[in-house]
């Protein structure tokens, strides 16, 4: 589609040039108007017919066929052979006064290498910015549950309800951890509450 509308474009700006030139039967004007298709490299051929279907202007890029049609189709563009051929009305103060006929190159192949490449950069650097996403979450997840984990553990092994963990983070986590290290106070202050019960007992 972008293809096409590029070319549609083209169309439009040749047809605008030499309007003038058809309607006034200058052929070298048309002919050099068509000449400045030697910058758009991908345009391999390019015709101006009049109105009567006669052809009135060419232009050929060196190296390639010069295959012109006779006369010309109706408006509108083909796919064949890697080519694409384009057709559109000339129009002269409302009055059609010729067909443009171009030829461009379809390299599809060319256009997916190109759409691939973009692609790969898209999901490398997607795979760049989540390495540097699960690192700044690592630091800031992952490393303070571990420290939770480990200090657990130790106060399951020792029955040492002094243990807190360490750290001053922010947001959720920093509300867990000190939920758990105000929960570990509690049950500290609970296990020496039942002791000292139990000496009185005693």
């Amino acid at each position: 589609r972008y293809w096409i509308d590029d070319l549609n474009t083209q169309a439009d700006i040749v047809a605008g040039v030499t309007a003038p030139a058809v309607s006034f039967n200058d052929t070298a004007g048309a002919t050099r108007s068509l000449a400045l298709l030697r910058v758009r490299p991908q345009i391999v051929a390019a015709a101006i017919y009049g109105a009567g279907g006669e052809r009135f202007a060419s232009y050929v890029r060196p190296g390639a066929t010069p295959d012109l049609p006779v006369r010309p189709q109706a408006p509108g563009y083909r796919i064949e052979r890697g080519q694409v051929s384009l057709y559109r009305d000339i129009v002269e103060n409302g009055e059609r006064v010729g067909t443009i006929y171009l030829r461009s190159r379809y390299d599809a192949f060319d256009r997916a290498l190109s759409y691939g490449a973009i692609l790969g950069g898209v999901l490398l650097g997607a795979l760049v910015i989540a390495a540097l996403v699960a690192s700044r979450l690592q630091a800031s997840i992952t490393r303070p549950l571990e420290a939770i984990t480990a200090v657990a553990r130790q106060v399951v092994l020792r029955r040492d309800f002094s243990l807190r963990v360490p750290g001053k983070e922010k947001a959720e986590i920093g509300v867990l951890i000190e939920a758990f290290n105000d929960m570990l106070a509690e049950i500290g202050r609970r296990s020496e509450a039942l002791q000292t019960a139990n000496r009185t007992l005693e």
